[in-house]
């Protein structure tokens, strides 16, 4: 009797300790907005491919480049953009150094087809939307600062919850840029 009372207070710390840590995971300090409250500009590029940089690309992004890599959120409600954190551009760049292209990478556990995706400076006054391309490339930030930061953002639209949770992975952007 005493071995499986203190069996079950076992288990049910060992439980206890795992949802306590699952929660933290899940209850994280990712932006999240109403989807139809943000005001932004969404930027137009039909130039993006799933296959990376054309040859002038190449030759005009002889100045550098940077990359960063964040986890993307958990996606568990409709009518809400949920945000990678930060992108960030390091300080590498110089002072006038513009963006040549950039490229990105997302991927989810669990997707859907009418789930949005959006690349978008940081703070967010302009978007493209690459929900149909999980990686590409683009030139839509040709001529903006070489230390943009970026964020992605995640959402579907309308209400109530999602079953399953979408969850987000890692999330990359590569940005080019001459000075």
């Amino acid at each position: 009797m005493k071995r499986s009372y203190c069996w079950s207070i076992m288990v049910g710390c060992v439980f206890f300790a795992v949802v306590s840590v699952s929660l933290s995971f899940t209850k994280d300090a990712v932006q999240e907005t109403v989807m139809g409250e943000s005001k932004f500009e969404l930027l137009e590029d039909d130039s993006y491919n799933q296959f990376g940089q054309s040859a002038e690309e190449v030759s005009r992004a002889s100045g550098g480049a940077w990359s960063d890599t964040e986890f993307g959120p958990t996606i568990y409600q409709k009518g809400y953009w949920r945000y990678t954190p930060q992108l960030n551009a390091p300080a590498t760049p110089p002072s006038g150094a513009t963006i040549t292209y950039l490229t990105w990478q997302w991927s989810v556990v669990n997707y859907r087809s009418d789930l949005l995706v959006q690349i978008c400076n940081d703070p967010v006054t302009h978007c493209l939307d690459v929900s149909s391309l999980g990686i590409g490339g683009t030139n839509a930030w040709d001529g903006w600062p070489a230390n943009t930061n970026f964020k992605i953002r995640f959402g579907i639209a309308g209400t109530g919850t999602i079953t399953p949770y979408i969850y987000g992975q890692n999330d990359t952007i590569n940005v080019s840029w001459e000075y």
